[in-house]
């Protein structure tokens, strides 16, 4: 997964996992993944637009991002890590 930061903020953009690979734990690894990338570089905000569905939403806030408008949002600052 590329590494970009804009203004200080780490953005996911357009993260999909085919059907088929859904509910096997992969999209969770990859924003664990990018979310110790961007703590490894000081960024300690993430930010992701999506659109609003209920599948999405539990997705993200069981990450620990929070509902900010039409993006979801975490500062590690505030995440210790989970296994």
């Amino acid at each position: 997964m590329p590494f970009k930061t804009y203004r200080q903020h780490g953005h996911i953009h357009n993260l999909f996992v085919l059907q088929e690979y859904r509910g096997q734990g992969i999209g969770k690894r990859l924003i664990r993944q990018f979310m110790q990338r961007c703590e490894e570089n000081n960024v300690h905000r993430i930010v992701t637009d999506s659109d609003d569905i209920a599948a999405l939403r539990r997705f993200y806030t069981s990450l620990g991002f929070h509902i900010t408008g039409v993006n979801y949002e975490m500062d590690t600052s505030d995440h210790g890590s989970e296994e």
